[in-house]
């Protein structure tokens, strides 16, 4: 009812439906909630809300983290962080990995312009654990961004990638993008197909996501980038999990490819 609410101030539009929307996106602390608010503010006024969409979401993650939300999945909140806080939100999301290791490194991968990069090397190459979901986003992003395509040769030369975390990383080489299970603003894909997919869940931090082939958007030269890069980590690597999840993530791009324009393995 709140929701079918929220959408008919949308379609009001006009400063009283606005100060409603923002007035309740301060008051709420689902987090859900936060992040359609939010989002629906955008709509009504680009840019001028996003301070105090921010602070909502830091609140409400403050709530969760201490535990006054429990049950509550919080991904929108990442969400509207990666969406709305530019650079900024870096040093937030490197804190909230300790807690949602997940939720914080999908959202370092999705900063613009490779914000969240460096990050994301500091928490692969890192001593504490859990790290392991950070050396999957830079999978995901090594084909966009230098650094992240470095910085996992390196970890595949020094043996620093365990044979259990190669098979996770076959799709994200081969096009795949982890997205949040609950989004508010990823309206791509109906939540029948969203459970056909690779899907994931973590009890800590009750974190859900699921990988989702981004192979429409791909050109057959980004197809041959990204088999460069798994030809690249077959060289650097000898352990045969590896070699296996390499081949596996090159058979699926070699899938999409035209037989005339497709590399030889």
């Amino acid at each position: 009812a709140r929701a079918a609410l929220f959408d008919a101030l949308l379609q009001i539009g006009g400063p009283q439906a606005t100060s409603v929307l923002l007035q309740t996106m301060q008051t709420t602390a689902e987090p859900r909630e936060v992040a359609v608010l939010a989002r629906e503010l955008e709509t009504l006024a680009p840019e001028q809300y996003r301070q105090e969409a921010l602070s909502a979401a830091r609140q409400a993650l403050a709530m969760a983290g201490s535990g006054k939300l429990e049950g509550a999945d919080v991904g929108p909140l990442f969400e509207l962080m990666y969406k709305y806080g530019g650079t900024g939100v870096v040093p937030e999301l490197e804190q909230a990995a300790k807690q949602w290791n997940y939720y914080a490194t999908i959202a370092l991968a999705q900063l613009p312009d490779g914000a969240g990069i460096p990050a994301l090397i500091q928490i692969a190459q890192g001593t504490s654990a859990p790290k392991g979901n950070a050396v999957e986003l830079l999978a995901q992003t090594a084909p966009q961004y230098p650094e992240a395509r470095a910085a996992l040769l390196d970890l595949a030369r020094a043996n620093k990638i365990p044979p259990s975390l190669w098979p996770y990383l076959t799709p994200l080489l081969a096009g795949g993008q982890y997205r949040y299970q609950d989004s508010a603003f990823d309206d791509s894909l109906t939540e029948g197909s969203r459970r056909a997919r690779e899907s994931g869940h973590v009890l800590s931090g009750n974190q859900h996501f699921y990988t989702a082939p981004d192979v429409g958007s791909l050109t057959p030269d980004q197809i041959n980038q990204r088999m460069a890069l798994i030809d690249d980590l077959r060289s650097a690597t000898s352990d045969p999990v590896a070699l296996n999840a390499l081949q596996d993530s090159r058979d699926r791009l070699a899938k999409l490819l035209p037989a005339s324009v497709a590399t030889t393995p």
